[in-house]
């Protein structure tokens, strides 16, 4: 995992110390001497982190955080605070700052690198969800609304330490914290709704870092926050515990401040990555789904009939399509409006939805055209499906603003049979759809004859379309 990294230091043996250490992970750096310089590098140039020195003459840490943080720019860079000061309230100060981490002088290589690589995880994977949409303006209301939620679950892993007891006296800021024993805490956690879990982690007991591999292997489990807290002054389980996927570690003792900032960040990632993840899903739908009446598109449709027929040539198994067209609709747009005849759409599209199987694909054709992929179906019962759905339509009074509006439909069925050709699969349901519409409308037709006219030339086509309305 390479990346873009800038180091702020007024101390050019510093810089010279953190480059070499990154550079020898392979990480791309660039360096800044003050804070303002750092500013105006990162408001021009991108980076994917900054290591920023709290002592320095200009500005200090603290305050170019807050103003990496408050401009539109810069305020998802993640910030890693560099300081000789061991202080724990130092700590927490920088991490209310805005600050993604801490870490403290004399580095220590290892520890360095991973909570580089932990930050940088975060921050590629927001990336990854993002996409090109800004999302900038979503951290502030994030910071927002973290107090104002709910209380939440915390389960605190108790290995009978009294560190670890001091700090479930921290954690109940934040909701009801739940001791567990080490042994079982996975099976309990999963059938809980946990909103983080803290666990010890020691260079002496394999326990909690087997826990926390175990929370990230598991599907109900991997997005969990997960605070691991050392409770010896050893690098070794902290590195080990940033691998095996923990979103920070804390050593204990720790001020109430630091442990307060440290979940609030975790939390706050959480929620961010969720409303991410919702937006993909949300364009997703937005991308595979008709706005009018809430079934696939087109597009959606003939990409899966794509998929779908080389599945059932691979299967030797039949597959059949449905075109459908509502009867003379024009006449519901000019009678009633374009609402109504939305309305009309939705419902129709209603009582498809609910007449297809899990495994057929419903979709809007366009315009007041239907279709319907069935898998595993042949001619016959792809026919008394269709039938099926137009005499539905057929019974089916349809208040439309206040008018009641009754519809037929005209339906067109096609059978890809093993050795059949994909491409003329929609040109011929679409024929037997023109057979229905010439035979008198408010029927089902089905095309037999494979590639062939099955009757329905195009002149017959051509002089149907141009002297009826559909």
């Amino acid at each position: 995992m390479t990346a873009r990294i800038l180091i702020v230091d007024d101390m050019p043996t510093n810089i010279m110390l953190l480059q070499a250490i990154l550079e020898e992970e392979f990480y791309d750096v660039v360096t800044a001497g003050s804070g303002e310089e750092a500013l105006e590098l990162a408001a021009r140039e991108q980076f994917d982190l900054v290591l920023l020195d709290i002592m320095m003459p200009d500005q200090n840490g603290y305050c170019v955080c807050r103003r990496l943080k408050a401009l539109s720019e810069t305020r998802l860079l993640p910030v890693i605070l560099v300081t000789a000061i061991s202080d724990p309230e130092a700590r927490a100060e920088g991490l209310a700052a805005g600050a993604d981490d801490f870490i403290t002088k004399p580095i220590n290589a290892a520890e360095l690198i991973a909570r580089v690589r932990s930050v940088l995880r975060q921050k590629f994977m927001f990336d990854e969800l993002s996409g090109p949409e800004d999302v900038s303006g979503s951290v502030v209301p994030f910071a927002a609304q973290l107090s104002g939620e709910r209380d939440r679950t915390v389960a605190l892993i108790d290995n009978g330490s009294a560190l670890l007891t001091a700090l479930k006296a921290q954690l109940v800021t934040f909701g009801e914290v739940r001791t567990l024993p080490m042994d079982g805490a996975l099976d309990t956690i999963c059938k809980m709704h946990i909103d983080l879990v803290a666990l010890p982690i020691s260079a002496q007991e394999r326990g909690g870092l087997e826990l926390l591999a175990r929370l990230r292997g598991n599907p109900a489990t991997r997005d969990i926050p997960i605070l691991a807290a050392a409770t010896e002054d050893r690098v070794a389980p902290i590195v080990r515990a940033f691998d095996l996927g923990a979103g920070d570690c804390v050593r204990l003792p720790a001020s109430h401040r630091e442990i307060e900032a440290r979940v609030r960040t975790l939390l706050r990632r959480r929620m961010f990555a969720e409303r991410l993840r919702g937006n993909v899903h949300l364009s997703l739908r937005l991308a595979t789904t008709d706005a009018v009446t809430g079934l696939f598109n087109r597009h959606y449709l003939t990409s899966q009939l794509e998929t779908m027929c080389m599945t059932a040539a691979a299967d030797g198994t039949p597959l059949s399509l449905i075109l459908l067209d509502l009867d003379r609709f024009k006449r519901v747009n000019d009678d009633y409006g374009h609402t109504a005849g939305d309305i009309v759409l939705r419902r129709i599209a209603d009582m498809i939805a609910a007449n297809v199987r899990g495994v057929d694909v419903a979709a809007r054709f366009g315009g007041e055209e239907f279709a319907i992929i069935l898998p595993s179906i042949g001619p016959e019962e792809a026919w008394q499906a269709a039938e099926r759905i137009r005499r539905l339509i057929e019974k089916a009074e349809i208040d439309a603003n206040g008018q009641c509006v009754r519809m037929t439909t005209s339906a067109g069925v096609a059978t890809l049979t093993p050795g059949g050709e994909l491409n003329s699969l929609i040109a011929r349901a679409d024929r037997a759809l023109y057979a229905a519409k010439y035979a008198g409308r408010n029927r089902t037709e089905t095309d037999r004859d494979g590639d062939g006219d099955a009757g329905w030339s195009g002149d017959m086509a051509a002089g149907f379309h141009l002297a009826n309305e559909r």
